[in-house]
């Protein structure tokens, strides 16, 4: 063969492959006619694809575009950059099927989710803050709960949300049930706001290591004279009332047999498993609406640690501007269905779903606070047993 036939053929090959290339996103429906679609069309198909109501998203878009950074581009609108970046949230969507659901390069679905979740960022600090003084109403109103936790501001807890940390640090990641996560400490009122978040923990770190960098590095203040409830691995403190180790705590234990409280510590704890329960609600419904939360990430780990700041300020956005109670209600549906697996095999195992292990070790208190949490149990007690003899 002749050396310009050769020549001839090599070139024939670099232009198929690398000059004349064939158009990929050749579908009809771009980007913006999808959005306009479904912005005309049923309000649960926009929910269920870009997890919020129509009218929310563009109280959402005015928002971050009149008072933070998101901009319409010489080719891609802010609207198409906003639902990019909540189809991706939404359905955990990787950039390849973002490229395909909005016709648009690789390059240009990660620019546009960039400056979204840049703009969350400037939002977070402004609605995601530490709550007032005040009684909450849902303690105030409620005979159970007030006065004994009229004190208390909110509840925190700790929840793995899954992480894909860099390839050299990846065992610290590895959390107690063999996923590697980060170990998100959150705060929230009663009616299901976030006032405080801390990501980016290794998924093996303990509750009470993430709490305790919260209190003294990262900005968790809590004011004088007020608590927080929190689970008994934080250990009791004055300002964080947590239940008694060895007693009846959770309520999938009190829903079997419709048991009663027989003393004031199985009191204490029901009551304050019951105000607590809202951590438990608001992890529930930002993963049910974000299932990005759920599933291992492409993003480097510093955005997967940003995600988790903008979904819980997104969350917070969505709870005062729509009242659709459909992520929540899947969320308490999922619980219950958890509880129910966990009842089934407790029994398969021949052990009581209320029987607790014996607390052979003292808990870690101050006298102070072990005080009064016991003034709390015992005025419950009184209060409650004063009740069920004027009944009789």
């Amino acid at each position: 063969m002749k050396l310009g036939t050769v020549l001839a053929s090599c070139a024939a090959w670099w232009a198929a492959n690398f000059v004349v290339k064939e158009a990929c996103h050749t579908s009809s429906l771009k980007g913006e006619e999808w959005i306009a679609e479904l912005l005309h069309g049923n309000p649960r198909r926009f929910r269920n694809q870009l997890r919020m109501l129509p009218g929310t998203f563009l109280a959402l878009l005015d928002m971050l575009q009149t008072k933070y950074t998101l901009k319409s581009s010489r080719f891609v609108s802010a609207r198409e950059k906003l639902a990019t970046f909540l189809y991706v949230v939404g359905q955990a969507g990787s950039n390849r099927g973002a490229q395909e659901r909005f016709q648009r390069s690789g390059w240009t679905i990660t620019q546009s989710i960039n400056e979204v979740l840049n703009a969350f960022m400037l939002l977070y600090p402004i609605v995601v803050t530490l709550p007032s003084n005040d009684i909450p109403y849902e303690v105030h109103s409620n005979p159970k709960m007030y006065p004994f936790f009229e004190h208390c501001i909110g509840a925190l807890d700790g929840t793995h949300v899954r992480a894909t940390p860099p390839s050299n640090a990846r065992m610290p990641f590895r959390n107690r049930k063999g996923f590697m996560s980060q170990n998100v400490l959150a705060a929230c009122t009663f009616n299901l706001r976030f006032v405080y978040v801390l990501a980016g923990w290794e998924g093996s770190a303990s509750d009470a290591r993430v709490l305790n960098d919260a209190l003294l590095t990262k900005g968790f203040f809590i004011p004088e004279g007020k608590m927080y409830l929190g689970d008994a691995g934080y250990g009791l403190r004055t300002n964080l009332l947590t239940p008694y180790r060895g007693v009846r705590y959770h309520l999938r234990e009190w829903a079997q047999g419709n048991q009663s409280p027989q003393n004031s510590k199985e009191l204490y704890n029901l009551r304050h498993a019951q105000q607590r329960n809202c951590v438990e609600r608001i992890f529930g419904v930002l993963k049910k609406r974000f299932k990005i939360l759920e599933h291992s990430s492409e993003y480097p780990f510093k955005t997967q640690v940003n995600l988790v700041y903008a979904l819980c300020a997104l969350h917070n956005i969505i709870m005062e501007l729509e009242s659709d109670p459909h992520f929540l209600q899947k969320a308490d549906k999922a619980k219950k269905k958890r509880d129910k697996k966990h009842q089934q095999r407790m029994a398969r195992r021949g052990r009581p779903n209320n029987r607790r292990r014996p607390d052979h070790n003292a808990e870690d208190h101050t006298a102070e606070a072990g005080a009064l949490r016991d003034s709390i149990a015992v005025a419950m007690w009184q209060q409650y047993t004063a009740t069920i003899q004027s009944r009789q």
